[in-house]
């Protein structure tokens, strides 16, 4: 039986957290499981064509009616899942009233910045929630750092997974002209642009 994951986020505007989210989702349907994305934004952002371009099956909550029947659309759709994987601090706000209710199935958060989120307000989400999420993923090891930190959440639960590149079991072919590089992100420590410079050195 395939496993079913739901991967939840507050939009689809151009964003890291985004496109690794879709391109997760691609891997995993590629490998069998039932992957799709539930996006809070609009149908107008700038990455439902990335979505639909790679036919994962994309559901929109987005704003409209009152918040108790977005609320009760959002959780008809948790309903079939297997594993909720919810991919932003502001996805989780959202969404931490209907959480309790599905407390029978894995939930994954993932941290895909180093924002400490140390105000009050996610403070006591992240208070909430901890009972509720199986697993809290990061993306860096500074990222795993600076979270616990700032909520002291049980070991057990932390997870890092670094970004990588998916490579696919058939060898790439010989390209027919000199390679070339290209970096795509902000100018800042974070994005790493000195170890793509130094691994191209050696």
């Amino acid at each position: 039986m395939s496993i079913s994951v739901l991967h939840i986020l507050p939009s689809l505007e151009l964003g890291g957290a985004e496109r690794v989210t879709i391109e997760l989702a691609h891997i995993q349907r590629q490998e069998g499981l039932d992957a799709q994305i539930l996006s809070l934004g609009k149908q107008q952002d700038f990455l439902v064509a990335a979505v639909e371009s790679r036919d994962i099956p994309l559901q929109l909550c987005s704003a409209g009616g009152t918040r108790l029947g977005r609320y009760k659309r959002i959780a008809n759709h948790f309903k079939r899942f297997d594993v909720l994987h919810i991919h932003s601090p502001r996805g989780l706000r959202y969404i931490a009233p209907i959480i309790p209710f599905f407390a029978g199935k894995t939930i994954i958060y993932t941290r895909h910045g180093l924002d400490p989120l140390d105000s009050p307000y996610y403070s006591f989400i992240h208070k909430m929630m901890r009972p509720f999420i199986d697993y809290v993923t990061f993306v860096t090891s500074s990222g795993y750092d600076v979270f616990q930190q700032n909520h002291h959440w049980n070991e057990a639960k932390m997870r890092v997974v670094t970004n990588g590149v998916y490579v696919p079991d058939s060898p790439a072919p010989e390209p027919a002209k000199p390679l070339r590089f290209a970096s795509v992100g902000r100018m800042v420590r974070l994005k790493g642009q000195p170890n793509l410079l130094s691994a191209i050195s050696q």
